[in-house]
Parts: structure tokens; sequence; C-alpha cells
């Protein structure tokens, strides 16, 4: 590969023509602007950074749930790609996020949350069952450095291997690993698992009122993750 393919594979995609649309770009969407209002509101004292870290709480099943059905639809290697493009825009937006929550303490943002997701399908779909196996255990040992946890990422390898006989519960599994994740370790405890059940519901509507226009470009999202981010430092400064 040449050194411009490379970048290009990178630093984002272009959906191909022919591309199955899965009407999940809704929920992205939506998904997206309830993390930028999730990471606006927190800059603000209560109630309204809880207000805000309740809004947050569909994003992250729903950004795992359509990685895992884009990858369960296109080639193998398509894993390895959204792998490598994870993590290059994980490395860019890290110091954007330290900026924000104003510390350097070892703590990587979501884009690396949802990179261990891919890795342990790419594990998997090689048949690397045993190294699978000890990078799972390797994430829950090290799930507070991870923005979101590791109970998703593993969630995203079991709805990956779940798409293909049951969508509804593949989309249920990255659901309830949400809420147990907020079970276990979030002050608001049944009320971030309750808002955590908008994402089922989200996805719900992507499918049932499909846009015209054609799906989002993947580096769409990468950009705008470090960019709102970056608004909200310049604007609020770091979190306190």
């Amino acid at each position: 590969m040449s050194g411009a393919a490379l970048i290009r594979n990178l630093v984002g995609n272009r959906r191909p023509a022919n591309a199955p649309d899965d009407g999940l770009d809704l929920a992205k969407i939506a998904a997206m602007i309830l993390m930028a209002v999730n990471h606006t509101l927190i800059a603000f004292p209560d109630p309204l950074r809880s207000w805000g870290y309740l809004a947050g709480r569909p994003c992250l099943p729903i950004f795992a749930f359509v990685v895992c059905v884009r990858l369960a639809q296109g080639p193998p290697e398509r894993a390895t790609r959204m792998l490598a493009r994870m993590l290059f825009w994980g490395v860019i937006a890290q110091p954007v996020y330290f900026a924000l929550v104003g510390t350097f303490a070892l703590r990587l943002n979501i884009l690396f949350t949802l990179a261990a997701g891919v890795d342990l399908i790419v594990l998997v779909t090689r048949r690397h069952y045993a190294i699978a196996i000890l990078a799972a255990v390797a994430l829950v040992a090290a799930d507070r450095f991870l923005d979101g946890g590791a109970v998703t990422p593993i969630a995203q390898l079991g709805a990956f291997l779940l798409l293909r006989r049951s969508y509804a519960g593949a989309l249920a599994l990255i659901t309830v690993a949400e809420i147990a994740d907020d079970l276990m370790v979030v002050p608001q405890l049944w009320q971030a698992a309750l808002t955590a059940l908008g994402a089922p519901v989200l996805v719900w509507l992507s499918l049932r009122f499909r846009p015209p226009w054609r799906p989002l470009p993947g580096v769409v999202f990468y950009i705008f993750y470090s960019l709102h981010l970056a608004v909200i430092w310049l604007a609020f400064g770091p979190y306190r």
C-alpha cells in the first residue's frame, strides 16, 4: 500500500456507491447530538451536569451497535481497516480529551473503547481465540482506563457474533452491557440505566424513518468527536 493510500485509509472512508444502507444513520446522528449535549452540560454545575450525563447514556450503545452492524455487512478485512482508523483518530482526539477533562491521568477517550471491541472482533474472525480471551481479560483489568469501561467492547464481540442470528438480540446485548456498566460504577444508578434504554428506541426510529440522504462518510463522526470536544474546551475551559 502506498503512503497516500495508507493516509486515505486512516483519515476516513467513503462508503462505496453500492454499499447497502443499514438504516442506522439517523440513530448515529442522534447519538452524536446527544453526545454533544452530554459533554456541553457537564461543563455546568448541577442539575445541568446530571441531566447532561443522563443524556449521554444511549450514545455508546448506539455507536457500538453501528460498528457491529457495519462490520457484519462488510468483508473480514473491513474490521482491520476500521481498527486502524479508530486508533488513528483516537490518538488525535486524546490531547483534546485531556484538555477538557483537565487532567493527564491515564484514561483513554471513547474511540479507544470502541477500538477495543473491534480488536476483539478481528482476533475472533482470524480464529485467534486464546489471544482474544487474554485481550478480554486485559480489558476487564484496564476498565478504569477506558472512557465507557470494558463491558461495552466485550459486548461488541458478542453482538457481532449474534447479529447473523438475531438483530434484536445483538442490540439488546449491547444495551444491557451499558445498563450493567451504569449499575456497577455510576452514582445515578437507576436513572442512568433507564436512560440507556433510549438506544434501542432510537435505533428502531432510525430503521422506521430513513432519511432521504445517503449515509454520512465515517470520517464525519471522527472529526465531529475531536471538534466538539475542542469547542467545549475553548468555550468553558476544562471541567471542574
